[in-house]
């Protein structure tokens, strides 16, 4: 869908509310909440399966030298950095969640792939405050055994994926305005 932007031209990027109908935002609305409820509920079930199946018995082999499923209790962020700093985290996950609450709302990036992309961050966000307040840390789980890399969890791969989608978006504009420039020079140099 096109949409009047604040340079006088139809773009898909800035809304801004104008040439919307009512309904556009509210649906736009839902469909970002369904999705970060999702990752956030799938986040929960899955740790607390975690903690009733897997914590006893540390390890289970999903796919024997490739993937596992590995019990840790991580009171860090990615990679466990800050480990221990469980309120610092908490304050960086509550700034990030209010500077995506924002951006959605500011609507200077209304685009199914930007709404999709802070939905899955919020959600996994979410998850992992959760852990961070009512425990202290963060239940991870998913080992990759063939590389030499961090246990994570499904709030992990939501943020991991919503932030991948993110600069999918900002290659998208880039390309799309790299574009537009060409095309007024090349009017430019008809006129």
């Amino acid at each position: 869908m096109e949409y009047p932007c604040s340079r006088g031209r139809s773009c898909r990027r800035c809304p801004q509310g104008k040439g919307t109908r009512l309904k556009e935002p509210t649906l736009r609305n839902v469909t970002a909440l369904l999705t970060a409820a999702a990752v956030f509920s799938a986040d929960r079930l899955v740790k607390y399966w975690c903690v009733r199946v897997l914590k006893p018995l540390h390890s289970l082999p999903v796919l024997e030298g490739i993937l596992s499923f590995t019990y840790v209790e991580n009171t860090g962020a990615a990679f466990s950095m800050l480990s221990g700093r469980r309120w610092l985290l908490v304050l960086l996950a509550l700034a990030s969640l209010a500077l995506i609450v924002g951006l959605f709302f500011s609507r200077a990036y209304a685009h199914p792939l930007m709404d999709t992309a802070l939905a899955l961050v919020a959600g996994g966000a979410i998850g992992n405050l959760a852990d961070r307040i009512r425990v202290g840390y963060v239940v991870d789980f998913i080992e990759l055994r063939f590389v030499r890399f961090a246990i994570f969890n499904v709030a992990d791969c939501a943020i991991t994926v919503g932030a991948g989608l993110m600069l999918l978006y900002a290659a998208l504009m880039l390309r799309e305005e790299l574009a537009e420039a060409d095309r007024q020079k090349n009017q430019g140099e008809e006129a």
